[in-house]
C-alpha cells in the first residue's frame, strides 16, 4: 500500500510533537526515507539539505533553530550582550533580516542598547514578538522543555559585562520614572541622575537574587538609598525601580510569595 505523504501534511504545524521532540525535525528531514509502497519500492534520497540547520521553516521551526543557536552560545559562554554573539545566533536568517542589518552586530561590541536595537528588529520580523526578549514567553508556551533554557538566559544576560548600562538606559525612560520619580526628590534630579542611580546600584548592590513569577526576574537592592531595582525581561522597559515604603522588608516580602535566591538551577530545574 502507499507510503503516504511525505514530509507530513502542514494541516497541523505541531507534528513534530508525535515524533519525539521538536528537535527531530532536523532528522526527519535529513536523512533517506523509504519510497512510498506501490511495486517499485526502494530507497530514495531526501531532498539535499545541510544536516546542521533545521528545515522546519514554519510555525515553531524558527523558534527551534533560535533556542538551538542559543543554547551553544551559553555552551560556549558568549555574552549575550555582545554584538558578535547575536550575529552568530542570527547569521542562517540574513536574507529574511535584510532590513535589520544583521552584519551591522559584527562590529558592535560594548553597546548593548545598539545591539538590543537591532535584535529587537530581528525578532519582530523572525517571531512577532513585540519586544526583543518576548521569545522568553514564546519558550515557556511553545518549547516547555526548553523552559530551563529560558532561566538561563536571563541570567547570562544581567551577568553580562554591559548589562548595567542597558538595563539603566531602559529602565530610567519607563514607567519607573514617570510614576516613582517623586520617591526619589533629593537623590535625583533628572533622568539621566536616574539612569546613574540604577546603574550604581546593579554594579554595586547591597543585596541581590533571582526570582520567578512567569519568568525569571532578578532584583537588586541598594542599603544607602533604600531603592530595589527589578529587571523584568518581558517588560518593555525591562523592569522598574524605587523606594519602597517598606524598605528592606521589601526583601523579604519577595522572598515569602516567590523565593529569592543567588542560585538560579533552583528556579530552572
Amino acid at each position: 500500500g502507499g507510503g503516504g505523504e511525505w514530509p507530513p501534511s502542514g494541516e497541523d504545524p505541531w507534528w513534530w510533537q508525535d515524533d519525539g521532540g521538536p528537535f527531530d525535525c532536523q532528522d526527519l528531514w535529513c536523512t533517506d526515507q523509504l519510497g512510498g509502497g506501490g511495486g517499485g519500492g526502494g530507497r530514495q534520497e531526501a531532498e539535499e539539505c545541510d544536516p546542521g540547520t533545521f528545515t522546519c521553516e514554519e510555525g515553531p521551526g524558527k523558534l527551534i533553530r533560535l533556542v538551538r543557536k542559543l543554547r551553544e552560545a551559553l555552551d560556549k559562554g558568549d555574552d549575550l550582550l555582545e554584538g558578535r554573539t547575536w550575529y552568530n545566533i542570527l547569521k542562517d536568517e540574513k536574507k529574511e533580516l535584510a532590513l535589520c542589518a544583521i552584519d551591522a552586530l559584527q562590529a558592535l561590541q560594548g553597546d548593548p542598547i545598539a545591539v538590543i536595537g537591532i535584535v529587537d528588529c530581528a525578532l519582530k520580523q523572525l517571531l512577532g514578538v513585540k519586544h526583543p526578549f518576548e521569545f522568553l514567553t514564546l519558550i515557556n508556551r511553545l518549547l516547555p522543555d526548553e523552559s530551563k533554557l529560558a532561566g538561563l538566559v536571563v541570567a547570562k544576560i544581567t551577568e553580562s559585562a554591559f548589562f548595567d548600562r542597558l538595563a539603566a538606559y531602559y529602565i530610567s525612560r519607563g514607567h519607573a520614572w514617570g510614576k516613582h520619580a517623586d520617591e526619589f526628590k533629593g537623590l535625583v534630579n533628572s533622568q539621566d541622575e536616574f539612569a546613574r542611580l540604577i546603574q550604581n546600584i546593579i554594579r554595586n548592590p547591597s543585596e541581590w537574587g533571582y526570582f520567578k513569577t512567569d519568568v525569571v526576574k532578578k532584583l537588586f537592592w541598594d542599603d544607602a538609598t533604600g531603592t530595589v531595582v527589578i529587571f523584568s525581561p518581558l517588560d518593555p522597559d525591562l523592569g522598574t525601580a524605587f523606594r519602597p515604603k517598606v524598605g528592606r522588608d521589601y526583601l523579604d516580602m519577595i522572598e515569602d510569595r516567590y523565593g529569592l535566591t543567588k542560585d538560579i538551577n533552583k528556579l530552572i530545574r
